[in-house]
């Protein structure tokens, strides 16, 4: 899909988009206030889940500084 659904503010969220062949992308990793910003304050959809773009994702996980961001386990 294009887009997720989030129903309250998370403390920390990963999104991966998941490719048809078995690959993924890494569209943001870090604190949930970020992605909570984009939805707080508007009406609460009747399935109680705010809808976000992965493209809005992308853009925000751009300002996310690596140091705020869950590391990948080795």
């Amino acid at each position: 899909g294009s887009r997720i659904g989030i129903g309250e503010r998370p403390d920390y969220l990963i999104v991966f988009r998941l490719a048809k062949d078995g690959t993924f992308e890494e569209v943001y990793n870090g604190p949930g206030a970020p992605a909570w910003d984009l939805v707080k304050g508007k009406e609460l959809p009747k399935n109680g889940q705010y809808q976000i773009s992965l493209n809005r994702l992308r853009e925000i996980a751009t300002t996310i500084p690596s140091s705020k961001r869950i590391k990948r386990a080795q």
